[in-house]
């Protein structure tokens, strides 16, 4: 009797991350497409932060800005 045995552990890690890197362009292609839109910009980057926070499974993704003179930061867009 003749046996083998492979270790596909390194394997399925790999494809794994293809996977994984697979996803992460799908999702960038979609934002550049809906950023290139001349719709409505707020109703975009809301959808743009709901993918990404879907994509990296969070609550809560924002976008801070500084005031001009710098010295407040404010919750300028979040995932609603």
């Amino acid at each position: 009797m003749l046996v083998a045995a492979t270790n596909i552990t390194q394997r399925k890690q790999m494809e794994e991350k293809l996977k994984k890197l697979g996803n992460q362009q799908k999702l960038l292609a979609n934002i550049a497409q809906l950023l290139n839109k001349s719709d409505n910009f707020d109703d975009i980057i809301n959808v743009v932060l709901r993918l990404i926070g879907e994509h990296t499974n969070v609550s809560r993704v924002s976008i801070y800005e500084n005031t001009p003179d710098e010295q407040f930061t404010t919750n300028t867009f979040r995932m609603v």
